[in-house]
């Protein structure tokens, strides 16, 4: 507690410093405009009203046009506006934190139930025969039908690698924090940030239909197009085309799995609190396939961090998550334990904006 109140203290002071020098800054760059006579075409009224802005900008010269004038990047990533800026806190930021650790908790849950009634042979499927999987056609097709004993290897073979996978997230999410427990700073900032804001989002929906999201079209054109003109390998432009078929294959294959061993929860007349939390955690695991947030947040960087070329270095990658964990740190010390988590567990594209994107109109003033 000592330690986040010196913190706290020695950054208000940085702070004030900072504000007073950026004031100073501001009014030199005022008086100088106005001895050089030099006004901006952007700051008429023409941009309320989408006709005007269109006649007032043709009749300038498109190296005149100004477009964005008003907000600009902030040099220091918004770190001294955490902690300051109101706006960064909102009361339902509890609900938010408390519905992700429900998700997470839960999700957890089910996948084991589930799986565990496969692996142990009472995964119960609809009433019928002939329920086909993706993988079997597919087998059936080379010449390599599965003999009818093992008519029931895919179902546990999916169920083995979910439990893998999921066991996997959980083993990364326990050495975080560990390292959180650590004495190298960066280090334990840059974990809180990941544990946070990419391992928790991505267990709370997680299930193997995740798979699928790898073949959903705007995600197999961006991650073709990447390796293609950001990031050329031809090691890994073959495993794009080898790993592209088998997570169709794969995730198609969970899909049919999880929706036939959901039946009972679905198609039944019984409306029980079991059946419908089920069918919740279902559609959660089948919506988490797009993990919109995700991509969000790494196009979003790429526009920062990356630069006009859009292209993720290695020194610049370095820079983004040093941004990110100093923004975890500055979290933590600056707002009380209860808020600093709530903040931390429903960091999004918003906040990253409201913090890198300053309005040239509130630095004037």
């Amino acid at each position: 507690m000592a330690d986040r109140m010196t913190g706290k203290a020695s950054d208000d002071h940085a702070l004030r410093q900072r504000l007073m020098d950026k004031m100073t800054t501001k009014k030199e760059e005022k008086v100088n405009a106005e001895k050089t006579g030099k006004t901006k075409l952007s700051s008429s009224a023409h941009w309320g009203d989408r006709r005007l802005a269109w006649s007032a900008l043709e009749a300038t010269a498109d190296e005149d046009k100004v477009f964005f004038d008003k907000v600009k990047i902030a040099s220091d990533g918004g770190l001294s506006e955490v902690g300051y800026k109101p706006e960064l806190w909102y009361g339902s930021r509890y609900f938010s934190t408390l519905l992700l650790l429900v998700f997470v908790v839960y999700n957890v849950y089910y996948i084991i139930v589930a799986d565990k009634k496969i692996l142990q042979g009472e995964g119960r499927m609809p009433e019928g025969q002939g329920y086909y999987l993706v993988s079997t056609l597919v087998l059936d097709k080379i010449g390599c039908s599965l003999p009818e004993e093992l008519a029931s290897a895919p179902m546990k073979i999916v169920a083995i690698v979910e439990l893998l996978l999921l066991g996997w997230l959980l083993l990364r999410v326990v050495q975080s924090m560990i390292v959180i427990c650590g004495t190298v700073a960066y280090r334990r900032w840059l974990a809180a940030s990941f544990m946070c804001w990419d391992l928790l989002p991505t267990i709370s929906s997680f299930s193997a239909i995740k798979l699928l999201y790898y073949v959903v079209p705007q995600a197999l054109n961006y991650d073709l197009g990447y390796i293609l003109w950001y990031d050329w390998s031809a090691t890994k432009l073959l495993w794009f085309f080898i790993s592209r078929p088998l997570a169709l294959i794969i995730g198609l294959d969970c899909f049919l799995i999880k929706y036939r061993t959901a039946h009972e929860n679905i198609m039944t007349s019984d409306g029980s609190l079991s059946n419908i939390i089920a069918s919740i955690v279902l559609l959660n695991q089948v919506l988490g396939v797009v993990q919109l947030t995700k991509t969000i947040n790494s196009r979003l960087y790429r526009f920062v961090f990356g630069g006009e070329d859009g292209i993720m270095t290695h020194r610049e990658k370095v820079r983004k998550d040093t941004w990110q964990a100093m923004v975890a740190q500055k979290i933590w010390h600056r707002y009380p334990l209860q808020k600093a988590v709530a903040l931390l567990l429903t960091w999004c594209d918003d906040d990253f904006q409201m913090l890198v994107l300053n309005d040239a109109d509130d630095d004037d003033e």
